[in-house]
């Protein structure tokens, strides 16, 4: 019978896992608390959220929620990073974060709607653009069309204009003459 202790543990971890788009796994050895709450702050920035839990509870979470093979990517002291949204975004907040601060942190997979990633594919999540990068990409994808389209209905009216320029300064010519 579990301790009431790991029930609120595991209930908790079953709320921080739950109907999120991605989940890594990320092996830490000697970081130091200010570290690590250095990572937490770069990983939030990014959108995701950090948590230390016991490997055994993380299992028993993930079992509940339909998410077989989670021992696969988990080794050893483990940090769970969660995407709150932007998954690329948080990715590459986790890897830069890793590399800047220069810690001892192996990312080891993830979990990417309830299937199991490994770690090259964590990498490649992290090389993909950010929310506000697609976002900037799209409306500037959509503004060219929108630019030509504004040209072309605004053309008969500038026709036209010229158009009557012109016939007015034929009168004028023709009233001088």
């Amino acid at each position: 019978m579990p301790s009431q202790r790991n029930e609120k543990m595991l209930e908790n971890i079953l709320e921080r896992i739950r109907d999120k788009p991605l989940i890594v796994t990320a092996r830490h050895t000697n970081v130091n608390a200010s570290q690590m709450d250095e990572l937490r702050r770069s990983v939030t920035e990014g959108g995701g959220k950090i948590f230390v839990a016991k490997n055994n509870l993380v299992k028993i979470a993930a079992d509940e929620l339909g998410i077989d093979g989670i021992e696969e990517i988990i080794d050893g002291p483990t940090a769970y990073i969660v995407a709150e949204d932007d998954i690329a975004g948080m990715v590459k907040a986790l890897n830069n974060s890793i590399k800047d601060l220069g810690l001892n942190v192996e990312i080891l997979g993830g979990v990417l709607e309830s299937e199991l990633i490994n770690s090259a594919r964590v990498e490649q999540i992290a090389d993909l653009p950010s929310r506000e990068q697609l976002i900037g990409m799209l409306a500037s994808a959509m503004n060219g069309p929108l630019n030509n389209l504004a040209r072309v209905l605004n053309a008969p009216v500038q026709n036209l204009a010229s158009t009557l320029e012109q016939i007015a300064e034929q009168r004028r010519a023709a009233e001088a003459a």
